[in-house]
């Protein structure tokens, strides 16, 4: 394989590995042992280390032993959650047949159908798009299924998603409409379930066209390249998908669709470097030197290169407005809720607020004065404390100029 030469040699080797594993290559014969310790991180931190374990079993080396253990653990992880979303996914839809609700399976549940074994896949929550108005119904039915509603911890939350946790460490999420970050973006995908095919002789459970899915695939890894969250696992979703469909699909409609996203230049690109790392295809990185950047980009999750490829995905710059707007936002919430607390606060401090919330006004008022008040005199107090420390510092020299003159 033609490799960067400016690549780290362990990026190197677990591109290696995965590659073997796709493509059921042989064994690789490197030049030296890889530092596996480097190896587990960068797998670990893009959610692959599960997926190379299997490859790792038939390999030998003095530092390798040290840490099959570690991706062993990855791996039995992958196992055990894949095998609880499998169930709980089955006994969501059944639920969602028997309320007659309307359904469209997103991501997780469609990538893994293009694994050949679906524990090479890192887990993600299972997400569905439901059609307009049933979240309360499904409400009732997650709690019937003992699940309990609960985000997972360091994980952004789109607008408009609403998370489910179940025991085993099983999320599942329910949205009504794809949030893109892009306007153009959030209309073209602004669509109900009711508008998918159905899948096969299920009456509310709907599936995307081929097309569809490809679509969705390049748009989801625009945002997240942009928002600088898009990993390796993600690459091989595109790849195996890829691999499985692009005899089938209408290239032509594709095409078509992604110029009017402005997706097409990414969409080019993001699929070589795909071929690059799992394809066996390096001469595209001297015909494409924009991919160099994009893998960089890639591997740091955002925190290198991220002005060269403002060129290839504009989205990049538009997500970074969006962050620093958001993030604006959120602190004049916060402040707001520090001035202005909500009355079960404020029941703590004015007992009368249990009668009526019409006191609420004047008791932020007075919370405000009070605290204000406090700082005051706490600040009056410690510039007479530090002024009379100063005139005692004063005296004390005055007193012993005056002993060493007499």
């Amino acid at each position: 394989m033609s490799v960067q030469k400016s690549r780290e040699y362990e990026t190197e080797c677990l591109l290696d590995l995965i590659t073997i594993l796709l493509n059921k290559d042989l064994l690789p014969e490197w030049r030296r042992e890889p530092d596996w310790a480097k190896v587990y991180k960068l797998a670990d931190y893009h959610h692959v280390s599960n997926t190379i374990y299997s490859i790792l079993l038939g390999m030998d080396g003095k530092r390798l032993t040290d840490w099959k253990g570690r991706f062993q653990e990855r791996f039995r992880y992958a196992v055990l959650t894949q095998e609880r979303y499998q169930i709980e996914g089955k006994r969501v839809l059944k639920e969602m047949q028997r309320y007659q609700i309307h359904v469209l399976e997103a991501r997780e549940r469609l990538i893994t159908h293009f694994y050949e074994r679906k524990e090479l896949r890192y887990p993600q929550p299972l997400r569905f798009l439901v059609e307009k108005g049933k979240l309360e119904t499904i409400h009732k039915i997650m709690q019937n299924l003992h699940y309990e509603k609960k985000q997972k911890k360091g994980t952004h939350i789109d607008e408009g998603e609403i998370w489910y946790y179940h025991a085993g460490g099983v999320y599942i999420v329910f949205s009504e409409k794809c949030h893109f970050t892009e306007k153009k973006m959030n209309r073209y995908f602004t669509v109900t379930p009711q508008k998918f095919p159905k899948k096969g002789s299920f009456y509310y459970l709907h599936e995307p066209e081929l097309e569809d899915l490809y679509l969705y695939q390049i748009a989801y890894m625009a945002e997240a390249f942009a928002k600088g969250e898009l990993e390796i696992r993600d690459l091989i979703d595109l790849w195996v998908y890829y691999l499985f469909c692009y005899e089938k699909l209408d290239w032509k409609f594709v095409n078509k669709e992604l110029k009017y996203l402005d997706l097409n230049y990414f969409g080019d690109l993001i699929i070589r470097l795909a071929a690059v790392w799992f394809g066996q295809i390096g001469e595209y990185m001297e015909e494409f030197p924009q991919l160099a950047d994009m893998e960089r980009y890639i591997l740091s999750k955002g925190t290198e290169a991220r002005e060269e490829n403002e060129e290839i995905l504009p989205l990049i710059k538009n997500v970074a407005d969006v962050y620093e707007r958001d993030l604006k936002r959120e602190r004049r919430r916060e402040k707001r809720q520090l001035w202005l607390p909500p009355r079960d606060y404020m029941l703590t401090i004015y007992p009368c607020l249990s009668e009526s919330i019409l006191p609420l006004p004047f008791c932020w008022v007075h919370r405000i004065v009070n605290s204000q008040y406090r700082k005051l005199r706490g600040r009056i107090g410690r510039s007479i404390l530090k002024l009379r420390d100063k005139l005692k510092k004063q005296k004390q020299q005055w007193k012993e100029k005056r002993q060493e003159k007499s």
